[in-house]
């Protein structure tokens, strides 16, 4: 056999065993067609499902980002505002003069006897805290942190200021002004005001909240009253007891209490210091009632060399009564910025000089 013979042979071979080659691999895919296409199926559908999953998440996030924003500023900026306004409007934040109620009541009794003068004295004690319970937000000392009235928190300073000169009042009428002497025994109507209702918690909620207790305190005040006018209660303030109520009004317990908070490094920052003074001006306004009613009812007792004395008292109790920053600063040393705090506590510092000078004149 030829070079040439063999040299075909094995071309032949070798073509033969190529087309055998591509007819297993013809034959592989004709065996599994169905599950090919299904992979690529599966395949490109993963991939579609990715492209807008990623597409989804991207516009679901802006979504969630623009919502966020906008809930934000409404909680946070627009509702409050719009609530700040309202309250603005419906509401009383200063008190630069005496409600005309408490001088006309004292004005039309001075001529009275002394059951009608007991009466207004009576109603000069709690006037403050009655005005407060019957405001539009009513009492919101107890308010919880989610209704909106509980971040007035110089109102509700306030108010816990108001209770605590309004029992302080109350407790010395009761145990000094409304028997005859030490051995008479306390009015019962008086005596449960005293010890239970208007010592109450004036941040207590429920079970029972806090207005609740003092109204019930309110009431017995008025059915005393109603028992004075019939004869059948007692009042009986003397010289003696007026100085004793001053004396009361400038110690420590008292007038001392809201004059310490002033000083004090607990209410120095910016946070705080709006708490010290809004409670001052709550214990303010009661005392500024009581004291101009019998002011008015006794001017013959009061007036001994002590107009002045009065006339300057008043002018400071106003000014604590009316101030009403519209934001309380708390500079110190030699800050640009104002000491609300520190000027507050000048107002009261001169009010219990000035009551300290009254009560020395009425002992002479």
């Amino acid at each position: 056999m030829t070079q040439e013979r063999l040299d075909e042979k094995i071309e032949e071979k070798e073509e033969r065993k190529e087309d055998e080659n591509l007819d297993s691999e013809v034959s592989e895919k004709k065996k599994h067609p169905f599950l090919f296409r299904i992979f690529i199926i599966v395949y490109h559908t993963l991939i579609w499902l990715f492209k807008w999953a990623f597409k989804g998440l991207k516009i679901g996030f802006s979504f969630m980002w623009k919502h966020w924003v906008a809930s934000t500023v409404t909680l946070f900026v627009i509702l409050p505002t719009l609530f700040t306004i309202l309250y603005m409007v419906v509401e009383t934040t200063s008190f630069p003069t005496v409600a005309k109620s408490v001088i006309t009541s004292a004005e039309q009794a001075k001529s009275k006897d002394e059951k009608v003068k007991g009466v207004v004295v009576s109603q000069a004690i709690y006037h403050q805290l009655e005005s407060e319970l019957d405001s539009f937000f009513g009492w919101s000392a107890n308010d919880l942190i989610i209704t909106p009235t509980a971040w007035l928190d110089n109102r509700s300073n306030r108010q816990q200021g108001v209770i605590f000169a309004t029992m302080m009042l109350e407790s010395f009428f009761s145990t000094q002004v409304a028997k005859y002497g030490k051995g008479e025994d306390e009015n019962s109507h008086l005596k449960s005001v005293r010890t239970t209702y208007f010592v109450f918690q004036p941040t207590k909620f429920w079970l029972p909240a806090s207005e609740s207790q003092y109204r019930k305190g309110i009431a017995l005040m008025k059915q005393y009253e109603g028992e004075l006018t019939a004869g059948k209660a007692t009042y009986n303030l003397r010289s003696d007891d007026m100085y004793t109520l001053f004396k009361l009004l400038i110690s420590e317990e008292f007038l001392g209490e809201p004059l310490g908070r002033l000083s004090s490094e607990s209410y120095s920052s910016f946070t705080t210091s709006d708490d010290a003074i809004f409670y001052a001006q709550g214990v303010v306004l009661v005392v500024r009632d009581v004291v101009r009613t019998i002011y008015t009812l006794y001017p013959n007792k009061l007036n001994k060399g002590s107009i002045e004395n009065f006339e300057k008292a008043f002018k400071e109790m106003d000014s604590i009564a009316s101030f009403n920053p519209m934001l309380v600063m708390s500079g110190n040393h030699d800050s640009m910025l104002p000491d609300h705090r520190a000027k507050a506590a000048t107002y009261l510092f001169n009010l219990i000089e000035r009551l300290r000078d009254i009560a020395s004149s009425i002992n002479r």
